[in-house]
């Protein structure tokens, strides 16, 4: 039975969906939404990129369009606590997917992000940032760390309009062991519209390189005439279908690319701001099973409340289409010590995600914020349909 873990600890495997955001000067944190929002923002708030490890890449800046408004260097760190309720398909199968997806942890985490533009040469600028996200869940295996480096270079030509190069390299340890090292790479455009907002259009690619291979469940059972015999004490765990090798088909490692689109504007309303975009995503594994595309649509704005509070709201929808046959049954057909038969259907998936955060500055420096995030993932494979809920209060201390 594949695993499709929890958001945290398999975002470098599964394509999950987020997008840099404009970093806020903490100067004015009192009014810039973006300088509030904490953790949960940052690897949740947009879900519109489909290379899944961005979730936890540093905040790049747009372009500034003149050396008065170049950004300056910035340092984030936030701390906080989270409720999730678990999306874990354990490996063969065991347990109904909706008693898995609720099923609930509770921990810490963290997130910590630092960059700025480091030099500015006529219509040429560049700048570096570094990231360290991490997580300790009680009663959980799946402890992740996951530090990453991104570099930039922009090219400002015309009137409102640059072109960046960016790169980005991460690696992700779980439990202490190298999980996946990821890469990402790929043009950007921007064009500025005056009042009637900013565009970005880009195009990435991707590479994942998965440190672990999955091994073939169960290792230690053979089939005969239809149930399973192990070799060692007698095993409660179903058989795995012996048509396919499952190590090698599972393998998560592999490229893909992304084509997105982006449109934001501010609105002269309590200093609000709309921002809208599509995305097309493509991954190519190494493994036949987790071959697919994708197509995303969302929108998401951010407002100001009286007393200081900050409004941020997102929804996206997504739909995401497999190339090749499951290698899985469906848990509710498992039985122990039985060999099951996969379902002989492409999986397909429809997705949508509700994040909502309300946040207020505490001091120029400091802010708090309370979000919830809410997927209600819809599959014609048992195994994949579930709903869950995430909670999380944070502070952060943000500095430019």
């Amino acid at each position: 039975m594949v695993a499709l873990a929890r958001s945290r600890s398999l975002a470098l495997g599964a394509l999950a969906a987020l997008v840099c955001v404009l970093p806020a000067a903490a100067g004015a944190a009192a009014s810039d939404g973006d300088a509030l929002f904490s953790l949960e923002r940052a690897r949740r708030q947009q879900q519109r990129d489909a290379t899944a490890a961005s979730a936890y890449r540093s905040d790049v800046p747009w372009p500034a369009q003149g050396e008065a408004d170049a950004p300056a260097r910035w340092l984030r760190a936030t701390v906080g606590g989270e409720w999730d309720q678990q999306k874990t398909l354990l490996s063969n199968g065991r347990g109904e997917p909706d008693e898995i997806a609720h099923d609930s942890l509770g921990g810490g985490t963290w997130f910590v992000d630092a960059g700025g533009e480091f030099f500015r040469a006529g219509a040429f600028a560049g700048g570096l940032a570094a990231s360290y996200w991490g997580d300790e869940w009680e009663g959980s295996d799946f402890d992740a760390h996951y530090p990453s480096i991104a570099g930039w270079l922009d090219w400002s030509f015309g009137e409102g309009r640059t072109l960046r190069m960016r790169y980005d390299v991460g690696h992700a340890r779980v439990e202490g062991d190298g999980f996946a090292t990821t890469h990402q790479f790929g043009p950007r455009f921007y064009n500025d519209w005056g009042k009637n907002g900013v565009t970005e259009l880009r195009g990435e690619g991707y590479v994942y390189d998965f440190h672990t291979p999955l091994p073939d469940y169960p290792v230690e059972d053979l089939p005969i005439d239809g149930l399973c015999v192990s070799a060692g004490p007698p095993s409660l765990e179903p058989c795995h279908s012996m048509e396919l090798e499952h190590g090698d088909r599972r393998d998560r490692g592999g490229w893909g690319f992304v084509i997105a689109a982006e449109h934001r504007v501010a609105l002269d309303w309590n200093d609000s701001e709309i921002r809208a975009g599509y995305h097309y995503q493509h991954y190519i594994p190494d493994g036949a099973e987790h071959h697919n595309q994708s197509h995303q649509i969302w929108i998401e704005g951010t407002t100001h409340l009286p007393l200081g509070f900050v409004l941020n709201a997102n929804v996206a929808l997504l739909y995401q289409g497999n190339r090749n046959l499951p290698s899985f049954g469906d848990p509710s057909e498992f039985a122990p010590n039985m060999v099951y038969e996969p379902p002989g259907i492409r999986r397909h998936d429809r997705i949508a995600r509700t994040y909502v955060a309300l946040a207020r500055p505490i001091t120029s420096n400091v802010s708090t914020s309370v979000e919830w995030y809410y997927t209600e993932h819809d599959s014609n494979l048992e195994a994949f349909d579930y709903d869950g809920h995430r909670i999380g209060a944070y502070v952060t201390a943000h500095f430019q």
